[in-house]
């Protein structure tokens, strides 16, 4: 009985452990800590700001696990505020935010984007 619990405990120690990836990073100047988040295969994940009270301030990026951008948007004072990118494989979401809610939402396709190189 003893084994199975140092292996249950060693189980969930490890699972644990892989969800939580490579560590954040933490930087602070004037005020506003900037962190970055990273995927397990150590590509970033997430970026942005925090302010001086914890809360979410500032442009924040997200990518995928290819480091490809998903989105952008501004955060202020932790409620989601204007314009926000979401990039999908056809096109791009345009949402806008008014009080951390969506007042907006339009679709760009890139289908008849032309490449001039």
């Amino acid at each position: 009985m003893k084994t199975l619990l140092v292996t249950v405990a060693f189980l969930i120690t490890s699972v644990i452990g892989a969800q939580n990836g490579i560590e954040p990073t933490f930087t602070a100047d004037n005020g506003m800590v900037t962190a970055t988040y990273y995927h397990e295969n150590g590509k970033v994940s997430q970026e942005g700001t925090y302010n001086k009270e914890g809360k979410l301030h500032g442009t924040w990026n997200a990518y995928d696990t290819n480091g490809y951008k998903v989105s952008t948007g501004e955060y202020e004072n932790g409620v989601k505020a204007g314009k926000w990118l979401f990039f999908k494989e056809d096109g791009v979401v345009e949402v806008t935010y008014e009080n951390n809610k969506v007042a907006n939402s339009t679709f760009k396709s890139f289908k008849g984007v032309v490449d001039s190189e």
